[in-house]
């Protein structure tokens, strides 16, 4: 849908000053929201996604999270490689061991490699026999992770001599920036050791550098918002530089997953129930606008269920929908709104978008860019 653009000077002026009385209102609810999620629910959230990654052999080698509910796992590269018998220890049937030495051989489950990537220092492993009842962890909204935001660690670090299971920790995002990747191989080595030439550099890898505490054995474990959902993979800390961590970024996780072509069930997308809990009448999803965390909802038909019956977008998610979008004309555009910015029983304005009064013109420019970035989304289940 395109950008509907007109001027006006004077409602211009207006609208600006009620936009960021109403932005001003949404950030507050946001950060509201945000501060009714704590710690420990993130905790309690996250628990069941965290897997602990380890070979038959050789022990314990690092930390993964459950991405799909068939079985699907994201880790580093760095933690299953050169291992030959892949194995996972699941949370619900070891939650309450301490260390790795308490875990059975008889709970761990048997893994497959799907896919790797060893310049972004990613892997895809998938379950073989997974149980029916795994939660996988969201991916975050896009470009929803910013520097000086709150972010959460899980994963099994070593200690020297064991591991701690399922180890929490938080801290902030210091930047966000890329992180080159050099050659390792024998060549480049000759290069530098005779030479003092650089390593080449083939690739620059998209990180998070944060204050969260890593150690050895979290790799591969999940860098988790403000709302549970994954930021990164953590992947590597500095033994000499204090409270610097590195994790890989969810823009690069989602171009792995897009590059391998399997479909996942968990990029911020929600069912919505009928009354019953039982039906599903449609998906929501989180989206990044204007700096503040949004919904739109798809409700699909009930007569029909391959129709859209509207869409609802949620500004200031306090689960009232100040724009609702139906398909009057049929034509697959959903261009007739109506706005109600109080969210009383009392529509503000409602009609075509073309013939919209300038004053709403900027809140249906957010709308339609919330509508690109579903859109954007939802192509990713077709």
């Amino acid at each position: 849908m395109k950008k509907i653009n007109r001027n006006a000077f004077a409602e211009k002026m207006i609208l600006k000053y009620f936009l960021f009385l109403f932005l001003l209102f949404s950030n507050i609810s946001a950060q509201n929201t945000l501060q009714t999620i704590t710690g420990e629910q993130i905790h309690d959230y996250v628990s069941d996604k965290v897997v602990v990654i380890s070979d038959k052999d050789s022990g314990h080698s690092g930390s993964g999270v459950i991405i799909d509910s068939r079985g699907y796992i994201l880790t580093n590269f760095h933690v299953i490689d050169e291992l030959e018998n892949i194995r996972c220890h699941l949370y619900f049937n070891n939650e309450d061991k301490h260390m790795f030495n308490e875990l059975s051989a008889e709970d761990a489950y048997e893994v497959e490699i799907i896919a790797t990537d060893e310049i972004r220092d990613i892997a895809l492993l998938k379950l073989i026999d997974a149980p029916k009842d795994l939660d996988p962890i969201n991916f975050a909204p896009p470009s929803s992770t910013k520097v000086g935001g709150t972010v959460y660690a899980m994963g099994h670090p070593f200690n020297g001599w064991n591991t701690y299971l399922w180890y929490f920790t938080s801290g902030s995002v210091n930047k966000i920036g890329y992180e080159p990747v050099y050659s390792d191989s024998w060549v480049d080595e000759l290069l530098w050791f005779f030479f003092d030439i650089d390593h080449e550099i083939i690739g620059n890898v998209k990180h998070l550098y944060t204050q969260t505490p890593i150690n050895g054995g979290n790799s591969g474990g999940p860098l988790i918002d403000n709302y549970g959902n994954l930021v990164g993979i953590n992947t590597w800390g500095f033994d000499d530089l204090m409270n610097m961590s590195g994790a890989i970024h969810i823009d690069e996780i989602n171009a792995f997953i897009e590059e391998v072509d399997i479909k996942i069930d968990n990029y911020s997308l929600e069912n919505v129930y009928d009354e019953s809990g039982e039906k599903i009448i449609g998906f929501k999803y989180l989206v990044l606008s204007y700096g503040n965390l949004v919904s739109i909802e798809q409700i699909n038909s009930l007569s029909d269920p391959s129709k859209i019956e509207y869409y609802l977008i949620d500004l200031n998610m306090d689960n009232m929908g100040e724009i609702v979008a139906y398909d009057r004309k049929k034509d697959s555009n959903f261009s007739f709104w109506e706005i109600n910015f109080d969210s009383d029983d009392y529509i503000d304005w409602s009609g075509e978008i073309e013939n919209a009064p300038d004053e709403y013109l900027d809140i249906i420019n957010q709308g339609l860019e919330i509508f690109n970035s579903w859109s954007e989304e939802i192509n990713r289940f077709e």
